[in-house]
């Protein structure tokens, strides 16, 4: 795997909280991954693929539901708070990546070089203070927009 181009947009630490920028990591010059999460963790900043939302149906009438919604959209009744899977942890399950690194090598591979780009671009704002825009700015790389 060759990573060809990453692209880094910085994040507004006042409106995103621990969210630190989103990339857009292009392999081979012909596959896009778009909404790869650079968030601020407890041991230090770290990459998140892209992912979506859990749902299931209700019972009563088969609406599908967010596992963290508590009562049905449809009909209102109740939902059983606790039927969403277990990791091993036993925290519930919420979200599922879209796409992922199949192995180690790939997954630090693409870790290091995100997380690489993403301090030359926020070295970059430090620098350049009230006068910096970001390089990409203008592109679309994300930023939630299906979230």
């Amino acid at each position: 795997m060759n990573i060809t181009e990453v692209r880094i947009k910085l994040a507004d630490r006042l409106h995103y909280g621990k969210l630190l920028g989103f990339a857009t990591v292009t392999i081979d010059n012909c596959f896009c991954i778009k909404d790869v999460k650079i968030v601020d963790g407890r041991k230090g900043p770290f990459v998140a693929m892209p992912c979506r939302k859990l749902a299931d149906k209700c019972d009563w009438c088969r609406t599908k539901n967010h596992l963290r919604q508590r009562h049905c959209g449809g009909c209102g009744k109740p939902l059983d708070p606790e039927r969403a899977e277990k990791d091993h942890e036993g925290r519930p399950i919420l979200y599922v990546d879209i796409c992922h690194p199949t192995n180690h090598e790939c997954r630090f591979n693409l870790r290091d070089r995100v997380l690489a780009e993403w301090q030359a671009e926020w070295d970059r704002r430090e620098a350049e203070g009230d006068c910096y825009v970001g390089r990409h700015d203008q592109d679309d790389i994300g930023f939630g927009e299906d979230e």
